[in-house]
Protein backbone atom coordinates (compact mmCIF):
# COMPACT_ATOMS: atom_id res chain seq x y z
CA UNK A 1 0.00 0.00 0.00
CA UNK A 2 1.58 3.62 -0.83
CA UNK A 3 0.05 6.28 1.18
CA UNK A 4 -0.05 9.91 0.29
CA UNK A 5 -1.01 12.08 3.30
CA UNK A 6 -2.79 15.15 3.10
CA UNK A 7 -5.87 13.85 1.16
CA UNK A 8 -9.04 12.25 2.61
CA UNK A 9 -10.19 11.22 -1.17
CA UNK A 10 -8.74 8.07 -2.23
CA UNK A 11 -8.28 8.22 -5.57
CA UNK A 12 -7.08 4.99 -8.04
CA UNK A 13 -4.13 6.71 -10.34
CA UNK A 14 -1.27 5.40 -13.06
CA UNK A 15 -2.24 1.75 -10.61
CA UNK A 16 -1.16 3.72 -7.31
CA UNK A 17 -3.24 3.74 -4.33
CA UNK A 18 -3.49 6.77 -2.32
CA UNK A 19 -4.86 6.99 0.95
CA UNK A 20 -4.60 9.21 3.88
CA UNK A 21 -2.72 7.31 6.57
CA UNK A 22 -3.66 6.89 10.43
CA UNK A 23 -0.15 6.60 12.30
CA UNK A 24 3.26 7.88 11.84
CA UNK A 25 2.84 11.64 10.74
CA UNK A 26 -0.20 10.80 9.32
CA UNK A 27 -1.43 14.15 11.52
CA UNK A 28 0.81 16.81 13.28
CA UNK A 29 1.34 15.14 16.48
CA UNK A 30 3.60 13.83 18.86
CA UNK A 31 1.73 10.09 18.84
CA UNK A 32 2.22 9.67 14.99
CA UNK A 33 5.80 10.79 15.95
CA UNK A 34 6.29 8.49 17.83
CA UNK A 35 5.23 5.10 15.60
CA UNK A 36 8.18 6.54 13.49
CA UNK A 37 11.88 5.50 13.95
CA UNK A 38 14.32 8.13 12.38
CA UNK A 39 16.41 6.82 9.27
CA UNK A 40 17.80 10.32 7.92
CA UNK A 41 16.46 14.04 8.51
CA UNK A 42 18.99 15.37 5.68
CA UNK A 43 20.11 18.05 8.11
CA UNK A 44 23.94 18.88 7.91
CA UNK A 45 26.54 17.57 5.93
CA UNK A 46 27.76 14.82 6.77
CA UNK A 47 26.45 12.58 3.73
CA UNK A 48 25.64 9.56 6.62
CA UNK A 49 21.96 8.72 7.78
CA UNK A 50 21.16 8.75 11.12
CA UNK A 51 19.43 5.67 11.91
CA UNK A 52 21.16 3.30 14.12
CA UNK A 53 19.78 -0.55 14.65
CA UNK A 54 17.80 -1.43 17.82
CA UNK A 55 20.33 -1.97 20.81
CA UNK A 56 22.87 0.55 19.10
CA UNK A 57 25.74 -0.32 16.56
CA UNK A 58 27.68 -3.57 16.91
CA UNK A 59 31.74 -3.67 17.19
CA UNK A 60 32.86 -2.92 13.30
CA UNK A 61 29.70 -1.49 11.81
CA UNK A 62 28.16 2.27 11.66
CA UNK A 63 25.68 4.10 9.59
CA UNK A 64 25.64 3.55 5.65
CA UNK A 65 25.97 7.11 3.32
CA UNK A 66 23.86 8.74 0.86
CA UNK A 67 25.58 8.50 -2.86
CA UNK A 68 23.95 8.95 -6.32
CA UNK A 69 24.57 6.46 -9.39
CA UNK A 70 23.60 6.39 -13.36
CA UNK A 71 25.34 5.04 -16.55
CA UNK A 72 29.26 5.53 -16.15
CA UNK A 73 28.66 7.49 -19.97
CA UNK A 74 26.20 10.01 -18.72
CA UNK A 75 27.74 10.27 -15.00
CA UNK A 76 28.43 14.20 -16.12
CA UNK A 77 25.19 14.55 -16.54
CA UNK A 78 23.60 14.39 -12.79
CA UNK A 79 24.18 16.35 -9.81
CA UNK A 80 24.93 14.73 -6.41
CA UNK A 81 28.09 13.54 -8.98
CA UNK A 82 27.86 9.55 -8.99
CA UNK A 83 30.39 8.00 -5.95
CA UNK A 84 32.25 6.03 -8.71
CA UNK A 85 33.04 9.92 -10.85
CA UNK A 86 33.52 11.70 -7.32
CA UNK A 87 33.40 9.57 -4.46
CA UNK A 88 33.35 12.94 -2.12
CA UNK A 89 30.48 14.51 -4.15
CA UNK A 90 27.17 14.14 -2.33
CA UNK A 91 25.36 16.56 -0.22
CA UNK A 92 22.52 17.49 0.71
CA UNK A 93 20.50 20.84 -0.55
CA UNK A 94 18.33 23.54 0.78
CA UNK A 95 14.82 23.25 0.26
CA UNK A 96 13.41 26.27 -1.46
CA UNK A 97 11.25 27.27 1.12
CA UNK A 98 11.71 25.51 4.76
CA UNK A 99 8.38 23.34 5.66
CA UNK A 100 6.88 21.31 8.08
CA UNK A 101 7.17 17.89 8.08
CA UNK A 102 6.75 15.80 11.75
CA UNK A 103 5.15 17.66 14.40
CA UNK A 104 7.53 20.26 15.90
CA UNK A 105 10.33 19.76 12.95
CA UNK A 106 11.00 22.23 10.55
CA UNK A 107 13.15 20.89 7.17
CA UNK A 108 15.47 22.87 5.84
CA UNK A 109 17.33 20.81 3.90
CA UNK A 110 16.98 17.42 1.96
CA UNK A 111 18.09 14.98 -0.62
CA UNK A 112 18.29 16.32 -4.34
CA UNK A 113 18.38 14.62 -6.92
CA UNK A 114 18.88 16.27 -10.92
CA UNK A 115 19.80 16.14 -14.20
CA UNK A 116 22.29 19.62 -14.79
CA UNK A 117 20.90 22.26 -16.39
CA UNK A 118 20.25 21.64 -20.56
CA UNK A 119 21.63 17.98 -19.64
CA UNK A 120 18.98 14.99 -20.37
CA UNK A 121 20.02 10.72 -19.75
CA UNK A 122 18.89 9.08 -22.70
CA UNK A 123 19.32 4.99 -23.67
CA UNK A 124 20.18 4.24 -19.77
CA UNK A 125 18.83 2.67 -17.31
CA UNK A 126 17.94 6.17 -15.37
CA UNK A 127 19.90 7.56 -11.91
CA UNK A 128 19.42 6.87 -8.20
CA UNK A 129 20.15 8.20 -5.08
CA UNK A 130 20.18 5.66 -2.01
CA UNK A 131 22.43 4.33 0.59
CA UNK A 132 23.25 0.73 2.64
CA UNK A 133 21.41 0.57 6.30
CA UNK A 134 25.07 -0.04 7.68
CA UNK A 135 29.21 0.07 6.48
CA UNK A 136 31.41 -2.42 8.17
CA UNK A 137 34.60 0.42 9.76
CA UNK A 138 37.44 0.92 8.42
CA UNK A 139 37.19 -2.02 5.94
CA UNK A 140 39.92 -1.37 3.66
CA UNK A 141 41.93 0.39 6.54
CA UNK A 142 40.59 3.70 5.37
CA UNK A 143 37.12 5.83 6.82
CA UNK A 144 34.06 4.90 5.97
CA UNK A 145 33.00 8.41 4.69
CA UNK A 146 34.39 9.18 1.31
CA UNK A 147 33.16 5.93 0.29
CA UNK A 148 36.14 3.58 -0.01
CA UNK A 149 36.90 2.03 -3.31
CA UNK A 150 36.73 -1.81 -4.28
CA UNK A 151 36.82 -4.66 -6.19
CA UNK A 152 35.68 -2.38 -9.05
CA UNK A 153 38.00 0.22 -8.66
CA UNK A 154 39.77 1.37 -11.46
CA UNK A 155 37.87 -1.14 -13.94
CA UNK A 156 35.71 -0.35 -17.31
CA UNK A 157 32.82 -1.21 -17.84
CA UNK A 158 31.42 -3.37 -20.36
CA UNK A 159 34.52 -1.94 -23.00
CA UNK A 160 33.27 1.60 -22.32
CA UNK A 161 36.28 4.41 -21.01
CA UNK A 162 34.58 4.95 -17.53
CA UNK A 163 33.98 3.54 -14.52
CA UNK A 164 30.32 1.80 -13.63
CA UNK A 165 31.05 0.91 -10.21
CA UNK A 166 28.61 -1.12 -7.78
CA UNK A 167 27.51 -2.28 -4.60
CA UNK A 168 30.56 -3.93 -4.32
CA UNK A 169 32.47 -0.48 -3.85
CA UNK A 170 30.76 -0.16 -0.51
CA UNK A 171 31.93 -1.99 2.89
CA UNK A 172 27.52 -2.36 3.01
CA UNK A 173 26.80 -5.07 5.57
CA UNK A 174 23.01 -6.78 6.18
CA UNK A 175 20.57 -5.66 8.58
CA UNK A 176 17.62 -6.73 10.17
CA UNK A 177 14.32 -4.19 9.04
CA UNK A 178 11.14 -6.91 10.58
CA UNK A 179 10.87 -4.33 13.49
CA UNK A 180 9.69 -2.24 10.89
CA UNK A 181 6.24 -2.27 8.47
CA UNK A 182 7.36 -0.30 5.94
CA UNK A 183 8.47 3.57 5.92
CA UNK A 184 7.65 7.55 5.17
CA UNK A 185 9.41 10.67 4.18
CA UNK A 186 8.80 13.98 1.85
CA UNK A 187 9.34 14.12 -1.97
CA UNK A 188 8.42 16.27 -4.84
CA UNK A 189 9.51 16.95 -8.06
CA UNK A 190 9.96 19.85 -10.03
CA UNK A 191 7.20 19.80 -12.68
CA UNK A 192 9.25 20.60 -15.91
CA UNK A 193 10.87 17.20 -15.32
CA UNK A 194 10.80 13.77 -15.04
CA UNK A 195 7.90 12.88 -11.48
CA UNK A 196 7.28 8.95 -11.56
CA UNK A 197 9.79 7.87 -8.71
CA UNK A 198 10.55 4.32 -8.19
CA UNK A 199 11.16 2.96 -4.10
CA UNK A 200 13.31 0.01 -4.48
CA UNK A 201 15.35 -2.27 -1.50
CA UNK A 202 17.59 -4.73 -2.12
CA UNK A 203 18.20 -7.51 0.30
CA UNK A 204 20.49 -10.39 0.15
CA UNK A 205 18.76 -11.82 -2.51
CA UNK A 206 19.02 -9.14 -5.03
CA UNK A 207 22.41 -7.60 -3.95
CA UNK A 208 25.47 -9.38 -5.32
CA UNK A 209 27.26 -8.82 -1.59
CA UNK A 210 24.50 -11.54 -0.29
CA UNK A 211 26.05 -14.41 -2.96
CA UNK A 212 22.55 -15.16 -4.51
CA UNK A 213 22.49 -13.90 -7.16
CA UNK A 214 25.07 -13.21 -10.19
CA UNK A 215 26.02 -10.00 -11.01
CA UNK A 216 28.01 -10.66 -14.47
CA UNK A 217 24.64 -12.29 -16.11
CA UNK A 218 22.97 -9.45 -15.55
CA UNK A 219 20.93 -11.19 -12.80
CA UNK A 220 20.94 -8.64 -9.96
CA UNK A 221 19.54 -5.55 -8.25
CA UNK A 222 15.68 -6.32 -9.81
CA UNK A 223 14.81 -5.02 -6.60
CA UNK A 224 11.84 -4.95 -4.22
CA UNK A 225 9.86 -2.01 -5.37
CA UNK A 226 7.24 0.22 -5.59
CA UNK A 227 6.67 3.08 -8.51
CA UNK A 228 4.61 6.28 -7.37
CA UNK A 229 4.00 9.93 -8.63
CA UNK A 230 5.49 12.82 -7.23
CA UNK A 231 4.06 16.38 -7.15
CA UNK A 232 5.22 19.77 -7.33
CA UNK A 233 5.05 20.74 -3.84
CA UNK A 234 6.72 18.29 -0.91
CA UNK A 235 4.06 15.78 0.34
CA UNK A 236 3.93 12.76 2.61
CA UNK A 237 4.48 8.93 1.10
CA UNK A 238 3.95 5.81 3.08
CA UNK A 239 5.14 2.50 1.49
CA UNK A 240 4.26 -0.43 2.98
CA UNK A 241 7.48 -3.28 2.73
CA UNK A 242 4.16 -5.85 2.15
CA UNK A 243 3.53 -3.74 -1.31
CA UNK A 244 7.09 -4.39 -2.96
CA UNK A 245 7.92 -6.48 -5.65
CA UNK A 246 10.28 -7.25 -8.06
CA UNK A 247 9.75 -7.56 -11.75
CA UNK A 248 9.68 -10.82 -13.09
CA UNK A 249 10.72 -9.91 -16.25
CA UNK A 250 14.45 -10.13 -15.84
CA UNK A 251 16.98 -11.00 -14.01
CA UNK A 252 16.25 -13.02 -10.69
CA UNK A 253 12.61 -11.55 -10.30
CA UNK A 254 11.35 -14.88 -12.30
CA UNK A 255 11.90 -17.06 -9.06
CA UNK A 256 9.51 -15.22 -7.21
CA UNK A 257 11.55 -14.97 -3.54
CA UNK A 258 10.30 -12.82 -1.45
CA UNK A 259 11.59 -9.57 0.34
CA UNK A 260 13.55 -11.26 3.42
CA UNK A 261 13.58 -7.93 5.84
CA UNK A 262 15.92 -9.81 8.08
CA UNK A 263 18.79 -9.45 5.53
CA UNK A 264 18.52 -5.93 3.42
CA UNK A 265 21.47 -4.21 2.18
CA UNK A 266 20.26 -1.01 0.76
CA UNK A 267 17.18 1.52 -0.04
CA UNK A 268 17.65 3.03 -3.55
CA UNK A 269 15.20 6.18 -4.56
CA UNK A 270 15.69 5.84 -8.74
CA UNK A 271 14.18 8.16 -11.65
CA UNK A 272 13.74 5.83 -14.19
CA UNK A 273 13.82 6.40 -18.15
CA UNK A 274 10.18 5.41 -19.83
CA UNK A 275 10.10 1.59 -21.17
CA UNK A 276 13.70 0.93 -19.60
CA UNK A 277 14.46 -2.21 -18.18
CA UNK A 278 16.16 -1.22 -14.95
CA UNK A 279 19.63 -3.88 -14.94
CA UNK A 280 22.28 -1.30 -15.15
CA UNK A 281 23.50 -3.04 -18.22
CA UNK A 282 20.64 -2.54 -19.81
CA UNK A 283 19.56 -0.12 -22.24
CA UNK A 284 16.15 0.94 -23.67
CA UNK A 285 14.87 -0.67 -26.43
CA UNK A 286 14.04 1.46 -29.55
CA UNK A 287 15.66 4.39 -28.01
CA UNK A 288 13.21 6.46 -25.16
CA UNK A 289 12.90 10.50 -25.34
CA UNK A 290 15.37 12.16 -23.81
CA UNK A 291 14.44 12.73 -19.90
CA UNK A 292 15.31 15.46 -17.47
CA UNK A 293 14.23 15.86 -13.89
CA UNK A 294 15.10 17.27 -10.67
CA UNK A 295 13.71 15.14 -7.63
CA UNK A 296 13.84 15.82 -3.84
CA UNK A 297 13.58 13.18 -0.64
CA UNK A 298 13.04 14.38 2.89
CA UNK A 299 12.49 13.45 6.29
CA UNK A 300 12.74 9.79 5.96
CA UNK A 301 11.30 7.60 8.73
CA UNK A 302 10.68 3.92 9.20
CA UNK A 303 7.33 3.37 10.09
CA UNK A 304 7.11 0.69 13.17
CA UNK A 305 5.11 -2.36 13.69
CA UNK A 306 2.20 -2.31 16.09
Amino acid sequence: MLVMVGSNLRVLLAGLLFVAPSACGGSNSASAVADCTLIDDMEGQSGSIRWSPLGGWPSGQEPGFWASSTDCTEADRILPPPYFDVPSGWSYDLVPTPYQTMAGITSVQAAHLRTKFGQVLENVWGANMGFDFAEQTDADGGAAWPPATGVDAGTSADGKPCRQGSSRDFSGVEVDLSAYSGFTFWAMAEPDGRQSLRVQINDWYTDPRGGQCNEANGDCYNGYKKDLMLTSTFTQYRVDFSALQQDPSWGNGANGVPLDLTRVYSVNFEVALPGCVTDPKAVCAGGPAPVSFDVWIDDLYFVNRP
